[in-house]
């Protein structure tokens, strides 16, 4: 009688274990994609963004950052940190020396900023939806 290298419920184990094992990756991975139902493609678990706070500070004639990526009603603080007024262009805010003004964007798109009085000291903030 010839007896061979591997039982045969080795065999099968190694098959469950591998179904098993392929099954968890399949759930772990379908988690956060969307499914789809009559209505087209939905996100099973809805996404609920908190507002984040984001700082412009314009100092020495500098906007820091220049480029700013956000999302829908994040909230957007710009500090004038110099000695004199900002008058902003693009957002149309004047600001007083050391205040602060908090912008709010309720819909996608570019945003570009700049100082009235120099325009060249200037900088962009994309807004991406929810």
């Amino acid at each position: 009688m010839h007896q061979s290298l591997q039982p045969k419920g080795t065999i099968w184990f190694a098959i469950v274990l591998m179904l098993i094992a392929f099954a968890g990756a399949v759930f772990w991975f379908s988690k956060d994609s969307p499914a789809f139902t009559s209505e087209g493609w939905t996100n099973s678990q809805a996404t609920v963004h908190q507002p984040r706070h984001y700082t412009i500070t314009y100092e020495s004639h500098v906007f820091s950052p220049t480029n700013l990526r956000v999302r829908v009603n994040d909230i957007v603080e710009i500090k004038n940190a110099s000695a004199g007024i900002l008058k902003l262009g693009g957002i149309e805010k004047t600001i007083p020396a050391g205040q602060t003004v908090e912008v709010v964007f309720d819909r996608e798109g570019q945003v570009s900023y700049y100082n009235s009085e120099q325009q060249s000291e200037q900088g962009t903030i994309l807004i991406k939806p929810n």
